[in-house]
């Protein structure tokens, strides 16, 4: 009986610990999960923020890569200037250019505001 006793109690001890560790696993599992669903939100973000800017480069790319395959050396081929330029994202009149980048200031029938290239998030 005593044997029989102590069996049961070593039996019931192991389960309690092969439950103990299955919720360690189990919880390690999740929160795994949760690390690569809140990493997986900023990847997408970003993928967002360079698609927009992609889609703002693409019509120059294009415009720069036909002057160059055509082998002209027009103005059409030559760098744009710094200075006001029409709108590459077709939101407005004109966005400012400082010769490198698209800025946010924007002009419609001569009223200046500012609007981001990448657009609303």
């Amino acid at each position: 009986m005593l044997i029989e006793t102590t069996l049961a109690a070593s039996t019931c001890t192991t389960q309690k610990g092969n439950a103990a560790v299955g919720g360690v696993i189990l919880l390690a599992i999740i929160g795994a999960i949760a690390l690569f669903a809140v990493l997986n939100a900023q990847a997408r973000k970003q993928l967002a923020v360079a698609n927009a800017e992609l889609a703002v480069l693409r019509p120059e790319y294009s415009r720069l890569r036909d002057a160059w395959i055509a082998g002209t050396s027009n103005q059409s081929s030559a760098p744009i200037s710094a200075g006001w330029q029409p709108d590459p994202t077709n939101r407005h009149e004109y966005r400012i250019w400082n010769g490198y980048t698209w800025g946010d200031e924007v002009a419609d029938a001569g009223d200046v505001s500012s609007d981001p290239i990448t657009g609303p998030e």
